[in-house]
């Protein structure tokens, strides 16, 4: 009975190890393979993020422009709190320029206006407080524009000495210097400078130009001396002649002497720059005193070698006075040949002299008589 009990139990045994095997090796008793259903991991939590409170940036309390709070506001609620009065503070600009008599203005209309508000809200941004909003004017066409209008009205060029004809009057009379006036021109720099810092009221600053009125200059006589003898329609037959200096000293008194450094009497070839005024029939020079045939000849070839590129286009042509022919060592056949001479090089030009001490040269005595002495240390 015992044998029978422990075969049993031996072959119970059997069995069991037998289903274990065959379950680890995924197949059933009778070789089919057994399906073991994965278990699907737990879903794993991430962590949640976590969220840090980030205070946003207002201005601080207390914190105005142009009087409006702006405290605790971000800033483009600042800027758009403050875009109406900037508005307005640009549309009224104004300018009122003046010019002694004269006045000009501009506005917002003629110009490009805006304000320092970034700058300012940047600023108050770190610091508080009140700010005041100042323009800003644009340094761009539109303002070189308004300068170069304002120059255009109130430059004025110089209005250099000149000399006036009137035919219809006595030969003493005929003839009046007109002086010269200075000419104005506008500092535009300094304007343009004025105007970008923004003021509302300039005194236009003017620089003078001022005209020659020492004497006639070559300059005048291109231009505002031609213009008056066309202007007057002068009788033909008046030729008009322009006084040269030959720069050639043959006189030994300087006080005698007109071509001595530094005179004024007649016009250099320098001050011509190779152009010959226009409405001008000859040239005259005056040189000589009490002088010789010789001394003409060397003052002659110093007028042709200034002047000789003009004598073609010219009428005439005055040597002035000072040539003592009657003289009693004076070379009048010399005096002959050096006018012959000048005449066969310039057959264009009619040849004058004035000779006025000549014709009157040891023809008598003058008596005089002291009538008063006068003593001045």
């Amino acid at each position: 009975m015992k044998a029978k009990n422990l075969k049993v139990i031996i072959i119970t045994v059997w069995i069991l190890s037998m289903l274990v095997s065959i379950t680890a090796c995924g197949k059933d008793p009778e070789g089919k393979s057994i399906i073991t259903p994965t278990p699907e991991p737990a879903p794993s939590e991430s962590p949640s993020p976590v969220v840090t409170a980030v205070p946003v940036k207002t201005f601080p309390e207390g914190t105005s422009v142009n009087g409006i709070d702006i405290s605790g506001l971000e800033l483009d609620e600042a800027s758009a709190k403050l875009s109406s009065t900037v508005k307005e503070l640009t549309a009224s600009y104004s300018c009122r320029m003046t010019n002694g008599t004269e006045s000009f203005a501009i506005n917002a209309n003629d110009i490009t206006v805006g304000t320092d508000l970034d700058a300012i809200l940047e600023q108050a941004f770190r610091k508080g407080g009140a700010y005041e909003l100042k323009l800003r004017i644009a340094d761009d066409e539109r303002l070189q524009a308004i300068l170069d209008s304002l120059s255009e009205q109130i430059n004025t060029a110089p209005k250099q000495q000149r000399l006036k004809v009137n035919a219809e009057k006595a030969d003493s009379a005929r003839f009046r210097i007109i002086n010269g006036k200075n000419g104005i021109e506008l500092d535009t720099e300094e304007t343009r400078h004025l105007i970008l810092s923004g003021v509302e009221k300039i005194d236009l600053p003017l620089i003078e130009i001022k005209a020659c009125d020492t004497e006639l200059s070559i300059p005048v006589l291109r231009g505002s001396f031609a213009t008056e003898f066309n202007a007057h329609n002068i009788n033909s037959q008046v030729s008009c002649g322009l006084r040269v200096n030959p720069m050639c000293s043959v006189v030994d008194t300087d006080i005698y002497n007109p071509c001595s450094p530094g005179s004024r009497f007649g016009v250099t070839a320098r001050s011509l720059n190779g152009v010959w005024p226009e409405g001008i029939d000859g040239l005259h020079f005056h040189a000589l005193c009490e002088s010789t045939s010789f001394d003409l000849e060397k003052v002659l070839a110093s007028v042709e070698a200034q002047f000789g590129e003009f004598l073609p286009k010219l009428k005439w042509i005055n040597m002035g006075g000072g040539h003592l022919m009657t003289r009693n060592d004076y070379n009048v056949n010399h005096l002959i040949s050096v006018l012959n001479s000048f005449k066969k090089r310039h057959p264009n030009l009619e040849i004058i002299l004035e000779p006025g001490s000549a014709f009157c040269w040891q023809t008598g005595d003058l008596e005089a008589s002291v009538v008063d002495i006068v003593e001045n240390s």
